[in-house]
């Protein structure tokens, strides 16, 4: 969707009789396609994506590039359209827009969540700055004719379809009115509207939102059935039990929220030497608001990730650590200075930017899931990567598996990412 959001993607040539079993989604000019796969169409690449996605939080989404009869070639937007409601197809992806399918009914304001304006004649349906998108005759008991007003869609149509207030996702009606749908489309504005935005206007602004609404959110379309339901189409994104508007207000106030954590951060130069510039999270720690907003974006990142321990470095990664643990109601374990566990230890030495260290973990930290444990190592700060190397040792020691390193805020410039042999997630980057 954008280059802040990543995603993985793998390619196989799909059996014949499997091809119509695995709907996919198709695209043009160079844009980034986005693929869906069924459980029960090929449970074996389900269950790789679900898997890969548990362990990353990064979607693996499967590139049926051989699939000719579920991914028909297209040479324009129209005929993307055309594919979407002719076809077993999920999605569309348009530049940065995705287009999904789902059913609709242009007469419910709730869903449409747009002014519905009448006159004598007809209804039209408007967008959120008010442009005309679709005009019928007003009559409740039957379905009006669509009014021809243009025969093709066109990128710039589609930033402006949008039902939801310009949030980057259009819906389009699957129903009897397809084919109609396709050969008449209002585009425009009313009338009497003094200003009517300008194409750069529109485009800015729904890319403004798109972004807003995805940044650091995973965007899945993968595609459950459900025995239940008769409805042909569903698709969704990461915490879909929200509704677009909470989804972009927590979003944005989270976001909000991490600024005005990296604003209490303090800096202190040559600190614990000359020629050290320390960055101190503990104004921050004491700043209830700032703490709150980074341990729930810290929880909301682990959830779903069956982590079953939290393991915090001496010494503030025992203060985030525990709250983290605390917030994911799952253990926590410390890795401490030499010399500071009563227990049977592992030990490693490590280098520091100022000199060296040794650290020490419990050899039975991890005693209650001895098969299963599955950790984060947190830690307040990656500078030359001498401490987050060292617990990364300890950890595998003891047999667990590491799900990934986490810190709070990483200095960039030091490089030490390329030294940890684990993923790691820094929540702020210098």
């Amino acid at each position: 969707i954008s280059s802040e959001v990543p995603f993985m993607s793998i390619t196989a040539l799909v059996l014949d009789e499997k091809r119509e079993k695995i709907p996919a989604v198709t695209h043009i000019d160079g844009s980034a396609r986005l693929q869906t796969v069924t459980k029960s169409g090929n449970e074996r690449f389900y269950n790789l994506i679900q898997e890969f996605y548990k362990k990353t939080k990064i979607p693996m989404l499967l590139n049926t590039s051989f699939n000719v009869a579920g991914e028909p070639i297209v040479e324009s937007p129209s005929d993307a359209i055309r594919a979407l409601l002719n076809t077993s197809l999920d999605a569309v992806v348009l530049g940065n827009y995705v287009i999904y399918r789902c059913e609709i009914d242009v007469s419910d304001e709730d869903k449409v969540s747009s002014a519905i304006g009448f006159t004598s004649r007809f209804e039209s349906v408007c967008d959120s700055e008010g442009n005309v998108i679709r005009m019928r005759v007003n009559d409740s008991e039957k379905e009006g004719d669509w009014v021809e007003l243009e025969d093709e869609f066109d990128a710039e149509l589609l930033q402006r379809l949008n039902a939801y207030g310009n949030r980057g996702e259009t819906w389009i009606e699957a129903g009897d009115l397809v084919q109609e749908l396709i050969e008449s489309v209002v585009v425009g504005s009313d009338e009497d509207e003094e200003e009517e935005m300008d194409e750069e206007s529109i485009r800015n602004r729904v890319h403004s939102a798109l972004i807003r609404l995805y940044k650091n959110q995973l965007v899945s379309v993968l595609r459950e059935e459900d025995e239940n339901s008769n409805e042909m189409w569903s698709s969704s994104v990461s915490r879909a039990s929200d509704s677009i508007e909470e989804l972009s207000e927590k979003d944005e106030e989270l976001s909000e929220g991490l600024k005005y954590f990296l604003s209490k951060v303090g800096t202190i130069y040559d600190w614990p030497k000359k020629g050290i510039v320390f960055r101190d999270i503990l104004p921050a720690l004491s700043d209830e608001k700032a703490f709150e907003f980074l341990t729930e974006h810290l929880r909301k990142r682990y959830e779903d990730r069956n982590v079953t321990h939290i393991v915090g470095i001496d010494a503030r990664g025992f203060i985030l650590g525990g709250a983290l643990a605390y917030a994911l109601g799952i253990g926590f374990v410390p890795v401490r200075k030499a010399g500071k566990l009563p227990s049977q230890t592992f030990a490693v030495q490590y280098e520091l930017e100022y000199g060296s260290a040794s650290l020490e973990i419990d050899c039975n930290a991890f005693a209650s899931h001895s098969r299963d444990a599955r950790v984060v190592i947190i830690d307040d700060l990656l500078a030359t990567g001498g401490s987050m190397n060292a617990a990364c040792n300890l950890v595998e020691m003891t047999k667990a598996k590491i799900d990934e390193c986490c810190v709070v805020l990483e200095l960039e410039a030091l490089q030490a990412r390329k030294k940890i042999l684990h993923d790691v997630y820094s929540v702020f980057k210098e």
